[in-house]
């Protein structure tokens, strides 16, 4: 038994020995462990996530090439004032979209992915729809863009009918989309079988063109009569607007709606793909100035809306510097200084609003005005003789008497606030002028009242029964003694 028990007791140690060992390692790793944790955290690159983030914004809305049909659309975001992606308007997005894939071939099993991120609110998003078809969606600050593209018929001659862009969306999709649509733009390429001599159109490819954007104008392609066709081509009256756009590439666009609401661009291209590149990015520059240029109209009407508001506040001013001048001539009473300064700080209340909401809209107008100049500016457009209206021109003197409309407005607010705020400080100094001089008065009757006061209780203290009597009568004793003693050195003289 003590053999036993001994050896038992050396099992024991030993197993107890073999365990403070594995212990001491264990520590030991976990405080190598600890040690390799914090010198990776000390060493981590905090900067990275920054760095992906600001790359990422880089390589954002890169550039997608357009096939040889296209339909352009941009609608107002409605859902939130403060620009904020809300749930419901990720939810109707997600169901325009799946109406488009069902028109098409596309399932939408095979995007789910992508609807899901378009459902999250992601700003930009390509997708195939199937059959030759593509679609980018895109989210701005103040509107959406969708633009599908397709295969279209590049070879088809210049004055080939234009097809009507309705069949490249649902029945009344437009009417789905959750917005209001301010742009429908239907763009079509056609590729000459040989480059042209000349920039500049002949007169056959001038009427060819005529022709084609002008078939979108009349209803009855099929049977219309000779008349109507030679009446549409004098449509363009106005309307017809191009430009070259670079390696002999050139670009005209009927700015008169059709019946649904759209215009039409058609894009002439000479063989080669690498023009027909640059021609896909001249239009998407094209698709971007009609955008800001449609916003800035947008924004006309409201600017126009706020004359009336300033001829009445102006109004309101006008009557209340008059009657504070007359105020001032007749020298009328603090109080009405103080009416004064209530109806001033009423009426700048109203203008200070205005004067807020005028100048965002200007500020937003120059912004969009200042990418239409960048957009023009690269796109280098240049003029396809005197027939044809010149695209950037057209733009300009569409747009500039709106901007000024708007700095004007903007600018009389501003006005009209700045010379309220004369007045008031006007005002508002001579109340302080009254204010003082009624301070200064009532000083002054104090001073005199603390005088009498003086006074008074002297007159009784010195009374037979006041305080002071003694002191009078000491004084006046005196007074009397001093009198005698100076009438006795009177007597007293020569």
């Amino acid at each position: 038994m003590e053999g036993e028990d001994a050896s038992a007791v050396v099992v024991d140690d030993g197993a107890n020995g073999d365990a403070g060992a594995s212990e001491a390692s264990t520590s030991e790793s976990v405080d190598e462990d600890a040690e390799g944790r914090e010198a990776k955290k000390s060493t981590a690159d905090r900067g990275l996530g920054q760095r992906r983030a600001l790359s990422a914004e880089t390589r954002s809305r890169p550039f997608v090439p357009l096939k040889g049909e296209v339909l352009h659309i941009a609608w107002y975001r409605e859902y939130d004032e403060t620009g904020k992606f809300t749930r419901e308007e990720g939810l109707a997005y997600r169901e325009c979209i799946e109406q488009l894939l069902a028109h098409y071939t596309m399932p939408k099993e095979l995007v789910e992915e992508t609807l899901d991120g378009i459902e999250r609110g992601w700003s930009d998003v390509t997708l195939n729809l199937g059959s030759g078809f593509n679609l980018r969606m895109q989210r701005h600050t103040e509107f959406e863009t969708i633009t599908l593209s397709g295969p279209g018929n590049m070879k088809a001659s210049l004055g080939t009918r234009i097809t009507p862009w309705q069949w490249l969306l649902p029945h009344d999709w437009l009417a789905d989309i959750p917005g209001k649509v301010f742009l429908v733009n239907h763009a079509v390429f056609r590729q000459l079988s040989q480059p042209s001599r000349s920039e500049e159109p002949t007169l056959k490819e001038l009427n060819a063109i005529r022709k084609a954007l002008g078939s979108t104008l009349y209803e009855d392609k099929v049977n219309a009569s000779m008349d109507e066709e030679d009446a549409v081509l004098e449509w363009d009256a106005g309307s017809l607007v191009g430009c070259g756009i670079g390696d002999g590439s050139r670009m005209f666009a009927n700015y008169e709606l059709d019946d649904s609401g759209a215009m039409t661009t058609l894009v002439v291209v000479p063989p080669g793909d690498s023009t027909f590149i640059r021609a896909g990015r001249q239009l998407q520059r094209f698709f971007a100035l009609e955008q800001y240029r449609l916003m800035i109209l947008q924004r006309l009407p409201m600017a126009k809306s706020k004359f009336p508001l300033l001829a009445g506040l102006n109004e309101r001013y006008e009557t209340l510097s008059r009657e504070l001048r007359r105020s001032k001539a007749t020298a009328r009473g603090h109080k009405d200084q103080q009416e004064f300064v209530t109806q001033i700080t009423e009426l700048e209340q109203a203008i200070t609003q205005l004067v807020t909401r005028t100048k965002l809209v200007a500020l937003t107008t120059a912004s969009y005005l200042e990418i239409i100049e960048l957009r023009l500016a690269e796109a280098s457009f240049t003029r396809l003789g005197y027939e044809i209206r010149f695209l950037p021109l057209f733009v300009k003197k569409r747009i500039d008497p709106a901007v000024s409309t708007i700095y004007a407005v903007a600018e009389q607010a501003k006005i009209l606030s700045d010379a309220l705020e004369r007045t008031t400080s006007l005002v508002q100094a001579s109340v302080e002028v009254r204010l003082q001089r009624i301070n200064e008065r009532i000083a002054t009757y104090g001073l005199l009242f603390t005088i009498v006061s003086v006074l008074v209780s002297f007159t009784t203290s010195i009374q037979p029964n006041g305080s002071l009597h003694w002191l009078f009568v000491l004084v006046k004793a005196k007074f009397f003694s001093c009198v005698a003693f100076g009438a006795k050195l009177c007597a007293s003289g020569p």
